[in-house]
């Protein structure tokens, strides 16, 4: 593999993590400093919650009960955030178009191209455990690192 490809896929990572943090500023604060389960309840994302938002929680938090007991318990309510690369992954999966859960060269482009050595599949797609494998493995190597016997596809 070209040194060159390490390279320009982990510029790529970056410039999508940083869209990424732009867009996460972008939210309003006053919402995101509410309990999770005000979050959950808070539709407009204002740091508010309105009559209209008060009437449905109770279909808001039917959602939250992950299990169908008809109960909520912490598990249910306090969500772990994401690690970066899964919150990188499900990012690049927004670019699936066709909502096929992979992502051809056509809905990636050109930009992205290099990515398609983790197909491991070899089923010109990538789908989200590729493009997760992908990014773990160009997040856990300093730039220009040699890619040895576990560079793509496990070689």
């Amino acid at each position: 593999m070209k040194k060159t490809t390490p390279i320009t896929i982990t510029c790529m990572l970056i410039s999508a993590l940083a869209y990424q943090a732009v867009a996460q500023q972008q939210s309003n604060p006053r919402h995101e400093s509410l309990p999770p389960l005000m979050r959950a309840l808070d539709l407009d994302t204002d740091g508010v919650l309105s009559w209209e938002e008060i009437n449905t929680a109770s279909r808001v938090l039917k959602k939250l009960d992950k299990n169908g007991d008809f109960r909520l318990t912490l598990d249910e309510v306090v969500q772990t955030p994401p690690k970066p690369n899964q919150r990188l992954t499900r990012y690049m999966m927004k670019q699936d178009a066709n909502n096929d859960g992979k992502l051809s060269p056509e809905e990636l482009g050109d930009r992205y191209k290099e990515m398609f050595e983790y197909d491991k599949d070899q089923d010109g797609f990538l789908s989200s455990k590729e493009i997760l494998y992908a990014v773990d493995k160009y997040s856990s190597k300093p730039v220009g690192a040699p890619q040895g016997d576990s560079g793509p596809a496990g070689k």
